[in-house]
Parts: structure tokens; sequence; C-alpha cells
């Protein structure tokens, strides 16, 4: 098989997987609290990565004892805290929006590095932000016009 044409195959499963997780974790949360949810998939990842890792990099992967506060922390914090907060926020609401939520982390995390910490942007990537904004915007109001005009007066009311 080509390499190209394999790599490709690779990202497009990758991107349908990724994408079906939101609609599955709609799913999960009708039958299941965020906490069990966010519980069940941290520790099945774990049962399914932790293997990989030690096959893959052996005994560099161990941990020492001096360095698992700090993994357990980043783990509790970093993974965890926010598969119970994605859990929660696609309770209530659609797998789309909570998709289109996710994938705008990219924009925000760029916007405000460039407003807290002064990272500059270059104009290909303020094009890529505003295209994106554009992206979001077009199917949240189902292109409708009149979508943003009613969400402009609700917000000045």
């Amino acid at each position: 098989m080509n390499k190209n044409y394999s790599t490709y195959l690779s990202l497009v499963f990758c991107t349908m997987l990724w994408g079906g997780a939101f609609v599955a974790a709609k799913m999960l949360v009708e039958e299941l609290s965020p906490l069990s949810a966010a519980s069940i998939r941290f520790i099945m990842a774990t049962m399914v990565l932790a293997p990989v890792l030690f096959y893959v990099e052996g005994k560099k992967s161990l941990v020492k004892f001096k360095e698992l506060p700090l993994l357990i922390g980043a783990a509790l914090t970093g993974i965890f805290l926010y598969n119970i907060c994605f859990f929660q926020g696609i309770k209530l609401t659609s797998a789309i929006n909570g998709s289109l939520l996710v994938a705008s982390g990219p924009t925000v995390t760029a916007l405000l590095a460039s407003l807290i910490i002064k990272e500059p942007l270059k104009s290909n990537q303020i094009l890529g932000l505003f295209i994106s904004f554009l992206g979001v915007l077009i199917i949240i109001t189902k292109g409708s016009l009149a979508v943003l005009t009613i969400v402009a007066i609700s917000i000045y009311l």
C-alpha cells in the first residue's frame, strides 16, 4: 500500500473515531452520570494505553516514586477533570455543539496567547482564526443571518 494513501486513510479513520466520540458520549451520559462516564473512560484508556506504553518504551516508561504525585495531579486535573467537564457539558447540549466547543479550543488558545502573553499572530494565522470562527458561526446559526439578529437583540435586552 502506498505510504501516503495509508497515512491519509489513518487520518480519516482517526477523525471518524474522534467525531464519533461526541455522539457516543451523548448516548453514555443518558445512561450514566458524568462522573461514572469519565471514570470508565479513564480506566479503559489506562488499561489499553499502559501496556502499549510499556511495550514501546520498556522500563523507561516506569514512573519513579518521587514523580508519582506530579503524575497523579496531572492525570486528575488535566485528563480526569477535563473528562468530567466534557461529559457534564455534553449532557447539557447536543453532540454537535459539544464538538464545536472542543474544536474551538485551539482558536481560543491562540487568541488568549495573543492578548495575555502578547504572542504575535501572523497574517495567515489571523486568516485561519477568522475562517474557523466563520465556520462555527455558520454551523451554529445553520447559515441563517436571522439567527444572528435574534442573538444580537437578546444580548442587548
